[in-house]
């Protein structure tokens, strides 16, 4: 997980500018949902740093929702990038 998530962070940095904190978090976010049948918080407070208090965590993913806003424009143009510049292309939305 953690070269995942060190390889995540550098790609988002990138793209994003957003704090380290928050891109860190948002990497573990994607690394842990795949893992888990739920969006449930709790769940994904457990699954996404195991050696830290799970209720920490838990509270630090809430924050980050509550307080962040994305800035979906600059996300579009981020996911877009990830995009093959020749077709076929697939797209799934959920």
């Amino acid at each position: 997980m953690l070269s995942y998530v060190k390889q995540l962070t550098r790609v988002l940095s990138e793209r994003l500018g957003w704090n380290r904190a928050r891109m860190k978090l948002m990497a573990r976010l994607v690394w842990a949902l795949p893992m888990q049948t739920t969006t449930n918080l709790a769940q994904l407070a457990h699954a996404g740093k195991p050696q830290v208090e799970t209720d920490s965590t838990y509270r630090r993913l809430q924050r980050f929702f509550a307080e962040f806003a994305f800035g979906y424009e600059a996300l579009g143009r981020f996911l877009l990038d990830l995009v093959p510049t020749s077709p076929p292309y697939l797209a799934v939305l959920d």
